[in-house]
Protein backbone atom coordinates (compact mmCIF):
# COMPACT_ATOMS: atom_id res chain seq x y z
CA UNK A 1 0.00 0.00 0.00
CA UNK A 2 0.89 3.45 -0.23
CA UNK A 3 0.15 4.48 3.07
CA UNK A 4 1.86 2.30 6.02
CA UNK A 5 2.83 -0.36 3.98
CA UNK A 6 5.56 2.33 1.62
CA UNK A 7 6.31 3.96 4.93
CA UNK A 8 6.88 0.76 7.15
CA UNK A 9 7.13 -2.32 5.37
CA UNK A 10 9.09 -1.09 1.88
CA UNK A 11 12.38 0.13 3.73
CA UNK A 12 12.14 -3.01 5.88
CA UNK A 13 11.40 -5.23 3.14
CA UNK A 14 14.46 -3.47 0.97
CA UNK A 15 16.78 -3.62 3.56
CA UNK A 16 16.14 -7.33 3.83
CA UNK A 17 17.15 -7.79 0.29
CA UNK A 18 13.97 -8.01 -1.03
CA UNK A 19 12.53 -6.53 -4.30
CA UNK A 20 9.64 -4.29 -4.31
CA UNK A 21 8.10 -5.31 -7.47
CA UNK A 22 4.90 -3.67 -7.61
CA UNK A 23 2.45 -1.21 -5.31
CA UNK A 24 -1.43 -0.86 -5.12
CA UNK A 25 -3.28 2.54 -4.55
CA UNK A 26 -7.27 2.66 -5.64
CA UNK A 27 -6.04 5.83 -6.91
CA UNK A 28 -4.38 5.21 -10.21
CA UNK A 29 -2.32 8.39 -10.56
CA UNK A 30 -1.17 8.10 -6.25
CA UNK A 31 0.36 4.40 -7.74
CA UNK A 32 1.49 5.82 -10.59
CA UNK A 33 3.40 8.59 -8.65
CA UNK A 34 4.66 6.68 -5.55
CA UNK A 35 5.90 4.28 -7.77
CA UNK A 36 8.02 6.07 -10.11
CA UNK A 37 9.44 8.47 -6.77
CA UNK A 38 10.20 5.04 -5.22
CA UNK A 39 11.37 3.20 -8.07
CA UNK A 40 8.98 0.54 -8.08
CA UNK A 41 8.76 -0.50 -11.28
CA UNK A 42 4.85 -1.46 -11.29
CA UNK A 43 2.37 0.53 -10.15
CA UNK A 44 -1.34 -0.96 -9.62
CA UNK A 45 -4.57 0.36 -8.87
CA UNK A 46 -6.76 -3.04 -9.56
CA UNK A 47 -6.10 -5.97 -6.71
CA UNK A 48 -6.86 -8.38 -9.59
CA UNK A 49 -4.44 -7.02 -11.59
CA UNK A 50 -1.48 -6.73 -8.74
CA UNK A 51 -2.25 -10.45 -7.85
CA UNK A 52 -2.66 -11.94 -11.73
CA UNK A 53 0.74 -10.04 -12.63
CA UNK A 54 3.76 -12.51 -13.76
CA UNK A 55 5.90 -9.43 -11.98
CA UNK A 56 4.34 -10.47 -8.68
CA UNK A 57 5.31 -13.02 -6.69
CA UNK A 58 4.12 -12.57 -3.43
CA UNK A 59 1.70 -10.02 -1.79
CA UNK A 60 1.85 -7.93 1.59
CA UNK A 61 -1.86 -7.18 2.07
CA UNK A 62 -2.11 -3.82 4.76
CA UNK A 63 -4.90 -1.89 3.10
CA UNK A 64 -7.82 -0.63 5.13
CA UNK A 65 -9.32 -3.50 7.13
CA UNK A 66 -12.57 -3.82 5.47
CA UNK A 67 -11.15 -4.56 2.47
CA UNK A 68 -7.70 -6.85 3.62
CA UNK A 69 -10.06 -9.78 3.28
CA UNK A 70 -11.25 -9.97 -0.48
CA UNK A 71 -7.46 -8.92 -0.99
CA UNK A 72 -6.27 -12.20 0.48
CA UNK A 73 -8.35 -14.21 -1.01
CA UNK A 74 -7.41 -13.42 -4.10
CA UNK A 75 -3.97 -13.13 -3.51
CA UNK A 76 -3.88 -16.67 -2.36
CA UNK A 77 -6.08 -17.97 -5.25
CA UNK A 78 -3.65 -16.35 -7.58
CA UNK A 79 -1.07 -18.46 -5.71
CA UNK A 80 0.56 -15.70 -4.31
Amino acid sequence: GTGWGLKVQVPQFRAAGLEISAIYSRSPDRAQAIAEEHAIPHAFSSIDDLVNSEAVDLVSVVGPTHERHSAVLKACEAGK
